[in-house]
């Protein structure tokens, strides 16, 4: 995700899903890809934007807003073809990727 591209219709479902089933066996962690090349500006900026949207689950800053940032902050996916990317991880080990 990230503030200044239009992640909102992934952001309000996931809330949205959170709130009206309040899974106890899912954890929700955001990784926020940045244009603000210093990181206290993208903290702000996560700050104001998990506020706005009500965000019941952490957003971590992981880089600017470009492929490669998010290729190297997850090298387990084969490739990152695509911003914004919803990844899914199984307690089973088993990994997905989703491009929204």
């Amino acid at each position: 995700m990230g503030t200044c591209v239009p992640t909102a219709d992934e952001t309000t479902f996931l809330v949205n899903y959170l709130k009206e089933n309040n899974p106890h066996n899912l954890a929700v962690i955001a990784l926020a890809f940045e244009k603000h090349a210093d990181k206290p500006s993208a903290d702000k900026a996560i700050r104001t934007y998990k506020q706005r949207l009500e965000m019941p689950y952490e957003v971590v800053y992981a880089g600017a807003n470009k492929k490669e940032s998010a290729a190297k902050s997850l090298p387990m996916l084969k490739e990152v073809s695509y911003l914004p990317l919803l990844f899914l991880d199984k307690m089973t080990g088993r990994e997905n990727s989703h491009r929204i």
